[in-house]
């Protein structure tokens, strides 16, 4: 299974929030004695064209290659997140239980599957203890984590005050081989601006930048890339109850007698309710 760098990067946010004279200041972490319900979906379009001379559309022929080709992902991912009270004074238990997990209508893991962790409330990220699968199936570690990664989509978020119409912006690399091993770095830059607060709701707009180093690469590429989304962020629970990002990514080589394009497109929806457990 072939998890996106949307999913793999993505985002959930902070979980303190009060008013004060300096603004609204946010601080993301799970809460004990919760329960959050997730609905995760997410739809991956790929595309690549060849356009190039008659040679190069022989070697194309001969290649059994396509001139255009497509094709479409598809996932969806139903799960909770259950927390503990707290173990001492920053520690409590967490449980992630997966109840659908589709990828292209297939089954990704078993259903109810568990992952036990534990969190610190001084820290997002939980820690991952163990695995529960109910039946044995082709599931591996790997990809437990990633689905784990999805349903907890990590924000690097500061501790931050903010008033209406600011913004703070979080800048992170990513490797990416391309042909022969060719190693370039994609700089995702991702700004989030407080556009409103309306009955307990903080609403954020999302805009990501692409900057790419192609470093010492000998292919004559070049890339770019965009994302714009939304986030909104219940005060009074102290969560997000939506994330959600669409992401464009396009891959250009282009050379005296042929041009190769691929273009990818990520629309990802990640909800969220909070109740008390």
């Amino acid at each position: 299974m072939k998890l996106s760098l949307t999913i793999t990067f993505s985002i959930l946010l902070f979980s303190y929030t009060v008013f004060s004279q300096n603004g609204y200041l946010f601080k993301y972490n799970f809460n004990p004695n919760k329960t959050y319900t997730q609905t995760i979906d997410q739809k991956e379009n790929s595309e690549i064209t060849y356009m190039g001379d008659s040679t190069f559309n022989a070697k194309l022929k001969q290649n059994k290659l396509k001139s255009y080709e497509s094709s479409e992902n598809i996932q969806h991912i139903e799960a909770f997140i259950n927390t503990d009270s707290l173990l001492n004074d920053s520690i409590f238990k967490i449980i992630i239980q997966f109840t659908k997990t589709l990828n292209n209508n297939s089954s990704i893991i078993s259903n109810g599957t568990k992952i036990f962790a534990h969190c610190n409330i001084n820290k997002f990220f939980p820690i991952i203890d163990s695995f529960s699968l109910l039946s044995k199936t082709k599931d591996n570690d790997q990809t437990l984590l990633e689905i784990a990664k999805s349903a907890i989509i990590n924000i690097d978020f500061p501790k931050k005050s903010l008033n209406i119409g600011e913004f703070f912006l979080r800048t992170y690399p990513i490797p990416v081989s391309w042909n022969n091993n060719e190693q370039v770095i994609i700089s995702v830059g991702t700004g989030y601006k407080l556009l409103s607060v309306d009955k307990g709701i903080a609403t954020f707009e999302i805009k990501q930048i692409y900057k790419i180093n192609l470093g010492k690469s000998k292919i004559p590429a070049t890339i770019t890339g965009e994302g714009k989304g939304i986030l909104l962020f219940d005060i009074q629970e102290n969560f997000y109850t939506k994330y959600e990002l669409n992401t464009k990514l396009i891959y250009k080589v282009k050379k005296d007698n042929y041009t190769v394009q691929t273009s990818t497109t990520n629309n990802l929806t990640h909800q969220v309710s909070i109740s008390k457990k």
